[in-house]
């Protein structure tokens, strides 16, 4: 036996370039969770980067852990200690790694296995340097961070040391000031210290930013946006430098990350993806209005990177995150929602979403980010809502206790004898609506806004669920285990009139453009 499956897909390739490449206000988006149940390494992740191949590295603390999209590896360092931090250095395609009390690359042997070179051996040794970010510069070279001291590793592979300048940035060395961040922004880099402040590294040599002064020492990202800079401090909140001055920026985003956030990522389109340390995953868009919050709520992200699919993914102390920020799809558990029982219609209409299922629920657009939707009380008592559709300026509702209609928020019932399936309004007759329903047809009537039943149609009593009118006019009705009909109404829309049974198909589906999968045997 032999299948044709024939979909008729209208229109689909444009709404889904439509719906793609937007973060949705709207709902949760999806989230992968990996953990230790799933790669050989311990939960807690520091950093991650993709090389330029697309094997994703992740700085775990019992080494580097390696994922190609199916396999997971992981490499220890000599030291077994935590890894902290990893840089690449896309023309080589070298991953540096930076772990507690030393640092160095992948590097793969005569088989093609990677594996981990120190740096830290024959020149720094005694030291036990424990690094915490790596930063592939432009024109410095690879800049390895510690709490006291910068490691500076050029293309000819010399390694040199900066430490803090005291004597020319007057800052006094008191205990528990160190180097806390590097940030290359655009062709310079900047180097804060919880001391002196942020300083520009030029030439292996730190000198102090005075126009940056006043973002203060606790820096957690600095980012390049058009011509301005924007600052992160984790104590006094988000700054904004450009080339004459630095001056403090507040909206709703700065109470949710100050003594909280730990990383900053900028994505694709310019939004801002922070994480925190007990908020969760926070989103903005371009200007730093939040856009999302409380997602990955219950981890502490330490790192976030967004890969070539636009995933975005997050190093957490509780395993590794994706979440897929940008598919048109979002996710409403009902316990969150207030729904109850199987949802079998969604319609957006009016600034409302409304949703079928042994009730009709409602609730705002503007607030489905967080949403509770309310129940619209119907009469007749709870009934299975099989479809919602707008007809004029109402939401029309099929259930099993017959055909119902919601206006300005009040549910009232067209009548309560009937199951209704689905419905259509003739092109010919706005007026009209034709309702399927077990046997047969139901015809309703529009008069002064208000729908009535108006008659049964005679000529066709066989079960059907499904109705759609096509272009040229023709009715096509449907059931899974009766076939595919085409019929013509006669005027007045109480007689069928001709009748065209395709009895060897199967319809899944049937709307105003069909959608149908046809099965026929010995094709």
């Amino acid at each position: 036996m032999r299948y044709l499956y024939i979909f008729w897909i209208v229109m689909l390739s444009a709404v889904c370039q439509n719906a793609f490449g937007q973060i949705k206000q709207s709902g949760s988006p999806y989230v992968r969770n990996y953990t230790a149940k799933d790669f050989p390494a311990n939960n807690q992740n520091w950093c991650i980067l993709t090389d330029t191949l697309g094997v994703m590295y992740f700085g775990n603390t019992n080494g580097v852990l390696i994922f190609d999209g199916i396999t997971w590896n992981l490499i220890k360092t000599p030291k077994k200690t935590a890894v902290r931090a990893l840089a690449l250095d896309k023309e080589k395609n070298s991953v540096y790694v930076g772990s507690a009390n030393d640092f160095g690359y992948l590097k793969p042997d005569s088989a093609g296995s990677l594996k981990y070179q120190t740096l830290t051996d024959s020149v720094i040794a005694k030291k036990n340097p424990n690094i915490t970010s790596i930063v592939k510069t432009k024109n410095e070279g690879v800049i390895f961070e510690t709490a006291q001291e910068l490691y500076i590793l050029k293309d000819d592979g010399r390694l040199s040391t900066v430490t803090l300048p005291v004597d020319k940035i007057a800052v006094k060395p008191e205990d528990g000031t160190r180097f806390k961040g590097v940030f290359e922004v655009g062709d310079k880099v900047y180097v804060n210290h919880t001391g002196a402040g942020i300083m520009e590294l030029k030439a292996g040599a730190l000198f102090r930013d005075i126009d940056l002064i006043r973002a203060g020492h606790d820096i957690y990202a600095m980012i390049q946006v058009g011509d301005s800079i924007i600052i992160i401090n984790r104590e006094e909140g988000i700054f904004v430098g450009d080339n004459s001055n630095c001056h403090k920026f507040e909206n709703e985003l700065t109470p949710l990350i100050l003594k909280d956030v730990y990383c900053v990522l900028r994505l694709h389109d310019g939004c801002f993806a922070f994480g925190t340390i007990s908020k969760g995953l926070i989103i903005t868009d371009k200007y730093l209005n939040v856009i999302k919050t409380g997602l990955l709520k219950h981890y502490q992200i330490y790192n976030l990177f967004e890969d070539s699919s636009n995933l975005v993914w997050a190093a957490t102390n509780n395993g590794l995150a994706v979440v897929d920020l940008y598919s048109p799809f979002s996710h409403f558990p009902n316990n969150a929602t207030g729904i109850s029982g199987t949802i079998r219609s969604v319609l957006s209409y009016n600034g409302m979403v409304y949703l079928g299922t042994d009730a009709v629920y409602a609730c705002p657009i503007d607030s489905l980010n967080e949403p509770h939707f309310k129940e619209l009380k119907n009469q007749s008592g709870r009934s299975a809502v099989w479809k919602l559709d707008t007809v004029g300026g109402s939401v029309i509702g099929g259930t099993n206790l017959g055909l119902i209609s919601i206006k300005n928020g009040v549910l009232t019932n067209v009548d309560r004898d009937r199951n209704i399936f689905n419905f259509v309004i003739p092109k010919e007759n706005p007026n009209l609506m034709v309702a399927v329903g077990g046997s047969g047809f139901t015809v309703y009537e529009c008069k002064d806004g208000v729908w009535a039943h108006k008659n049964g149609v005679e000529g066709f009593d066989f079960r059907v669920r499904n109705i759609a009118q096509d272009s040229k006019g023709a009715y096509w009705v449907s059931e899974k285990s009766t076939g595919v009909y085409q019929v013509h109404f006669n005027k007045n829309f109480n007689y069928v009139q001709d009748i065209k049974n395709y009895n060897s198909c199967k319809v899944c589906h049937l709307q105003s453009e069909i959608i149908c999968l046809i099965r026929e045997k010995n094709l």
